[in-house]
């Protein structure tokens, strides 16, 4: 895939132009562009190397295109071919790891990060037998690995995995209570599927969205668990975030270290930012969003969305208040992408906007009375 070294200067003078759009008292702007390769536009972010460079994974049936970016400069683009079923991606030490439910159980695939060559499997050991197709995980801040395991007829399991050796070091079934019935899920009346996990930046909180089904009525019912990170005990309990809600098909979930949770919501067919703190006994309703949100992060007593209708354009949220500080448009239409928060502070977009494109944007505090 050839990269558009000619594009970047075009890009980064038209985005460095741009300001806030929409909203009042909180400009910001583009910080700078990334001309990404064709077609790795909208890759998920699998975090940053040794060097601190950002690598981006984009998949598809039976490949992943791995593109490592030093600063404004694409530095290379790999290929690395694998299994159909890979869900969950990680970095170490000059390695890419490619995790896959196999019928043995789950599975790093481990590739060389320079040339994309597979050079080898670790097994996750133990690993629940029971375990569903839809396992996901990430990377956290102390080089583990956090595995969100949902299980044939049974809650959900959290393991810590060390990706160097595949090894468990810790694991906890989550206590769901009264949400669940043991029973119901043993005769599948009843099902608790994972939607996301995510960790603190410091590695000391992690939050794990689920979705309880009632298979007789088919209502799904959205749960918000959120653990200590070094001994994965309850922050809070398990809790519906409100009555009647979900996490919609486009799950987004952000913790902070103190475990205070922050997700998008749909609650009577409305969407919402919504937050949970810790003890909290129900979510508090932070802000009402358009359908169209995708990607969420949350830095600093505010929240980074993307709307990806026309316009495309990345809003900014101030916490306090609620109140939409400011927009900047990115394109007409066409769009998809993920947000990440960067090292240093600002905030990485990576999106098939138009062109594909890296975009940063500057975590500047908001500015007093912003969103009010």
């Amino acid at each position: 895939m050839p990269s558009r070294p000619l594009l970047l200067p075009l890009l980064a003078a038209a985005a460095l132009g741009l300001s806030a759009c929409t909203g009042g008292s909180d400009p910001f702007a583009v910080a700078g562009t990334v001309a990404l390769p064709d077609g790795t536009g909208g890759s998920a972010f699998a975090g940053s190397d040794a060097a601190g460079r950002v690598l981006l994974v984009g998949s598809d049936a039976d490949s992943a295109t791995v593109t490592v970016v030093d600063g404004d400069v694409v530095v290379s683009t790999t290929e690395v071919a694998l299994p159909d079923r890979t869900s969950v991606t990680a970095v170490r030490e000059g390695e890419l790891l490619f995790g896959e439910l196999t019928d043995d159980g789950f599975v790093l695939h481990v590739a060389d990060a320079g040339t994309g060559a597979l050079t080898g499997d670790r097994p996750v050991t133990p690993f629940p037998a029971d375990a569903g197709v839809t396992t996901t995980g990430v990377p956290t801040p102390q080089g583990l690995l956090l595995l969100a395991v949902p299980r044939a007829q049974a809650v959900p399991e959290l393991l810590l995995v060390d990706p160097a050796t595949g090894s468990v070091t810790a694991s906890v079934a989550l206590d769901l209570g009264e949400l669940v019935d043991p029973a119901r899920l043993a005769d599948w009346s009843q099902s608790v599927d994972v939607k996301g996990v995510v960790a603190s930046p410091d590695g000391s909180a992690y939050a794990v969205a689920l979705t309880v089904l009632d298979h007789e009525t088919g209502r799904p019912t959205g749960v918000l668990a959120v653990v200590d990170g070094p001994d994965l005990a309850p922050v809070t309990a398990p809790l519906v975030p409100a009555p009647g809600s979900d996490w919609g098909s486009e799950p987004a979930l952000s913790v902070a270290d103190d475990g205070t949770a922050h997700a998008f919501l749909v609650r009577n067919g409305e969407r919402v930012l919504a937050e949970v703190a810790p003890g909290a006994a129900e979510a508090a309703t932070v802000a009402e969003l358009e359908d169209v949100t995708h990607s969420l992060v949350v830095r600093d007593g505010v929240a980074w969305v993307v709307y990806t209708d026309d316009p495309v354009r990345v809003t900014r949220i101030d916490l306090a208040s609620g109140g939409s500080t400011s927009s900047v448009e990115l394109c007409a239409t066409g769009s998809t992408g993920q947000l990440a928060a960067a090292d240093g502070g600002g905030v990485w977009f990576s999106s098939d906007c138009a062109d594909d494109v890296l975009w940063r944007f500057d975590a500047e505090p908001l500015t007093a009375g912003a969103g009010r």
